[in-house]
Formats: structure tokens, sequence, C-alpha cells
């Protein structure tokens, strides 16, 4: 499933308030490495690893986290060593989870339409 971006002009939802106290605030390098981490896991499950460089998405963090949004990890950063991280950490719990089971069955299910069409 392929999702597509579209920029909207329209004034933020937030006030000058809100949005000046963000910008305000600073990461340090925890939060940060913490925040890259969970941005690598959603772009792993759902997402091309290309997300983080679209403007739309760019705008979307700046909101959230203005402080984050100066720092977000590119594409290439989140395939290397982010990517490595994660594929370590569920290997380590898959193993683990293989380790503590004696009876364990695993289920793959897909599909294919015979006529190349996605519904």
């Amino acid at each position: 499933m392929r999702f597509y971006f579209c920029h909207l002009s329209q004034p933020s939802a937030l006030s000058s308030d809100s949005t000046s106290q963000k910008e305000n605030q600073t990461l340090n390098g925890e939060t940060k490495k913490n925040i890259d981490m969970k941005l690598a896991n959603f772009s792993i499950a759902l997402y091309s690893l290309r997300l983080v460089e679209s403007e739309a998405f760019k705008e979307f963090v700046k909101a959230l986290n203005p402080s984050y949004a100066s720092v977000i990890p590119c594409a290439k950063a989140l395939s290397g060593s982010l990517l490595d991280q994660h594929f370590n950490k569920c290997s380590t719990t898959i193993n683990e989870i293989l380790e503590s089971h004696t009876n364990l069955t695993l289920l793959s299910d897909g599909w294919t339409n015979i006529r190349g069409v996605i519904s």
C-alpha cells in the first residue's frame, strides 16, 4: 500500500505561543537517539525509508517537535546503523522467544493476484 503526501498551504492549527514554546526546547543526546530509533522502527514497519526526506514529513515533525525537525536522520542514516540496531534488537527478541518455547508453529500468509491487480 502506498501513501501519497500532498502539501496544502493552510494556516497552522497551532497557536503561536505553543509553537514558540516548542521551538525553545532542546534535545539531549539520549532523547534524539530514542526518537531516531522510533523513527527507524516506524519507517521499517510501514513506509519507505525515504519518507523522512519528504517536505510534508519534515513539516509534520516540525509541528510536533521543532528541535527534532532540524536533526532528522536521512534515509541513508536510517538504512545504516539504525537499521542494524533494529535488526539486532529484533533478532535478540526472536531468539529469546525461540529458546523459551518447545512447541512453536510459524505461519506465513501471502497471496498474489494472477492478473497482477493490487486492490
